[in-house]
Formats: C-alpha cells, sequence, structure tokens
C-alpha cells in the first residue's frame, strides 16, 4: 500500500488552484503566460542608464571578437570568422556605412589588432600567415574554454588597406 502524506497532497492542490486563479482572474493573461522578449536596445533601458542610450548593433553574423575603435571613432578593427572556417581574420569596418573589408592576408590565424595611435595610419596584428596558409587545428576545449597561443603568431604592421604588410618581430 503507498503511504501518502495528507499535508503533501493538500499544498499540491492549492498550488494548483492558485496558478488556474491566477490565469482566469488575470486581466492581461498574455503577460503573465508568455515570456516577454524585449529587443536588445529594450533590455538595456534600465532607468537612470545614461552610458547605452545611444547603443546600436554592429555586427550580424558569424563570430567577432576584440574589436577596437580608431582614435577618431570613424573605423572599427577586430577579428571574426563566418561558417565553417573557424581561423580569425582581422576586418576594418566603416562605423558610418557598415561597410566592412578583410585587411589581413586571408591566411593562417590572426588575432589582437589595433590601429596605431594616434593618426591610425597603420594597424597592428598577430599572425601565423607566415608559417602556414593553413587554419591551425583548433583548441581541445573538453576542459573548458581555452585561447590558443599559437608558437607560430608574429606581430605584424600594415596599412589600414592591408597592403604593405611588414613583419615586426620573429618567433
Amino acid at each position: 500500500m503507498k503511504n501518502t502524506n495528507k499535508k503533501t497532497d493538500i499544498l499540491s492542490v492549492g498550488i494548483i488552484v492558485l496558478f488556474l486563479g491566477l490565469i482566469i482572474f488575470n486581466k492581461n493573461p498574455d503577460k503573465f503566460l508568455y515570456k516577454t522578449v524585449l529587443s536588445p536596445k529594450e533590455a538595456l533601458n534600465i532607468s537612470g542608464e545614461i552610458h547605452f542610450k545611444d547603443i546600436r548593433q554592429l555586427t550580424f553574423s558569424g563570430e567577432n571578437a576584440e574589436a577596437y575603435f580608431s582614435s577618431d571613432g570613424k573605423k572599427l578593427i577586430f577579428q571574426a570568422h563566418d561558417g565553417e572556417e573557424l581561423c580569425d581574420q582581422i576586418y576594418i569596418m566603416d562605423i558610418e556605412t557598415g561597410k566592412t573589408r578583410l585587411v589581413s592576408t586571408g591566411d593562417g590565424v590572426t588575432t589582437c589588432s589595433y590601429f596605431q595611435y594616434p593618426d591610425n595610419d597603420k594597424i597592428i596584428y598577430s599572425s601565423t600567415h607566415h608559417h602556414t596558409r593553413k587554419c591551425p587545428p583548433p583548441p581541445d576545449f573538453s576542459k573548458g574554454y581555452i585561447w590558443k597561443l599559437h608558437p607560430e603568431f608574429d606581430v605584424f604592421r600594415s596599412s589600414p588597406d592591408g597592403r604593405k604588410v611588414e613583419q615586426l618581430t620573429d618567433t
């Protein structure tokens, strides 16, 4: 014979009745039954918050990281990859138009890109392109996130259009 606890049974029935009552007598059941989805701009609309009032999304596909503005605020340099290829490359975006262009070589893997301060007339980034055109194998994430520091990484400087690449280090 099953041993039941009357207090547990009464509590369970009470919770069900309360929940049904909230649904039946609620003046706006949609808000109660469905999660309200906020746009990113609405989600950051916190009372008294002034820093996020003009926030906007700049990228819409792929994985984009380590983004830095030029000193005049007109351009953004960042590393990204899209689709099947998991090898980050360096891109520059014109903030006003949203136009993005590849500025690294497109070979190897790249990271850590910056505009050369204060004139923005050069960019600096790390790359493995001089050792191999291929994308290195991804790191082992079985124990969590890891950032792979490839021994082939060297630092390069180029013009903002990606031409005139100059190797600054030799590892």
